[in-house]
């Protein structure tokens, strides 16, 4: 049909665009010149958009980084004011001999070196999870479970929020946990797709081979000991 932005191309008769000595035109739609050229441009375009996807995805990691640093300063200001437990509220926790007192600042201490432990897995697994279509709807910090045998963990919506990126995302508290769990106190977590526990705060003696030769589980990243409490810093 020709293209009527170019009249040379409108005349059926011409051969490669009326040059023969620079063009060759086998298929009398384009000449071999033109197509090596838009390949060109092709590829040009392949590899602005290859660096795009990489660059949103740095981009994306750095907001979650960044992000997750920002909910440590809220889970310090948060469990600061946990310092009231009473005895009777102790006694529920099934756990004989804690001290609350001495959990928090354990806590306070150990979780945002949890959270630079882990940050990098988990700043890549928000990223893959976004591109896969998931929200982020909140930041979760896991409540203690108070007795053995709770099924499924509940999340409670705070007025506390954390800023991420443009948005403020709320900060959950989540009570409950799987079935006949016992000796978990803290933890935190991300909710996009599902509740995702990244960090959990044990105690009990710790078995060193719990996982295997690394003593490590498969789905861990780190533990961090301290004493009787400990932190499983688990993976995406």
């Amino acid at each position: 049909m020709g293209n009527p932005g170019r009249a040379i191309t409108l005349n059926k008769y011409l051969y490669g665009d009326a040059d023969s000595v620079n063009n060759i035109d086998p298929s009398g739609r384009f000449s071999i010149s033109s197509q090596m050229a838009a390949n060109n441009i092709q590829g040009t375009l392949t590899t602005l958009v290859t660096r795009t996807q990489f660059l949103l995805r740095a981009y994306d990691t750095a907001q979650a980084v960044s992000g997750l640093f920002d909910f440590a300063n809220v889970v310090r200001q948060v469990m600061g004011q946990m310092t009231s437990f009473s005895p009777a509220t102790a006694a529920r926790s099934g756990i004989p001999n804690l001290n609350y007192q001495d959990a928090i600042e354990s806590a306070l201490y150990n979780m945002p070196k949890a959270i630079a432990t882990g940050v990098s897995n988990w700043g890549k697994g928000y990223s893959k999870s976004k591109r896969k279509g998931k929200k982020l709807k909140g930041f979760l910090i896991y409540m203690p479970l108070i007795s053995a045998g709770t099924s499924g963990a509940i999340p409670i919506r705070t007025p506390a929020k954390v800023r991420f990126g443009n948005k403020k995302v709320p900060v959950k508290l989540v009570f409950g946990g799987p079935a006949g769990a016992s000796g978990t106190l803290f933890g935190l977590g991300m909710q996009m797709g599902s509740l995702r526990q990244l960090v959990r705060m044990d105690y009990h003696r710790f078995n060193s081979g719990h996982g295997g030769s690394t003593g490590l589980k498969g789905n861990e990243i780190s533990v961090i000991k301290d004493n009787n409490f400990h932190y499983h810093v688990n993976k995406w």
